[in-house]
């Protein structure tokens, strides 16, 4: 099993706030797609997760066009904002994890899937963060097996790293303390 080192990646620019970490496989991106209902001013009521598969749709290789893969991950409330602020897929493509920062009085949520090949099928229960306006999962991170993840609770300056034994996600070791809103995982 290769060790794994969570690296922090701290900023608070937004334009330096990754939403969305792809796997190094490139016929799979993860994409985070709010629909915004049109009000004064625009507020997101629905968040939707999709992957895309690339498909050729002619004989030259340079055309390509890109087709939904399996279903859209809906959050439970349409203030959730599922994904919005962060997904990652783990290398291979066959594990993806979303946050939702702002599910239940913004106490935040993660959420891991795997691919059934049909469909994307959630690993085990959604972890929650620990108070309201936490902010977990604001930003998250999964290992190139999909088995090791890491997620921030941004207003708790938190972030965590858990590891999937199978039957449930475990944390390890304690909260790492850092203030930021980006987060990644590498494999040494």
């Amino acid at each position: 099993m290769p060790s794994l080192q969570p690296t922090l990646f701290l900023s608070n620019e937004p334009s330096l706030q990754p939403s969305v970490e792809p796997s190094s496989n490139p016929s799979l991106v993860p994409s985070t797609v709010p629909s915004v209902q049109l009000s004064n001013p625009p507020s997101r009521e629905l968040s939707l997760v999709p992957s895309f598969d690339p498909s050729y749709s002619s004989p030259r290789p340079s055309t390509l066009m890109w087709s939904q893969l399996h279903n859209d991950l809906i959050g439970e409330a349409s203030s959730d904002e599922i994904g919005v602020s962060a997904c990652a897929i783990s290398v291979d493509g066959s594990r993806l994890i979303v946050g939702a920062s702002r599910h239940s009085a913004n106490t935040g949520q993660a959420r891991v899937y795997r691919d059934t090949g049909d469909n994307w099928e959630q690993v085990h229960a959604p972890l929650n963060g620990d108070a309201n306006y936490d902010w977990f999962g604001f930003a998250v991170g999964i290992s190139e097996d999909g088995l090791w993840i890491i997620v921030s609770a941004l207003n708790a300056n938190k972030v965590t790293v858990f590891n999937d034994n199978g039957s449930s996600w475990v944390q390890v070791g304690q909260d790492l303390i850092a203030s930021g809103s980006a987060v990644g995982m590498s494999s040494t």
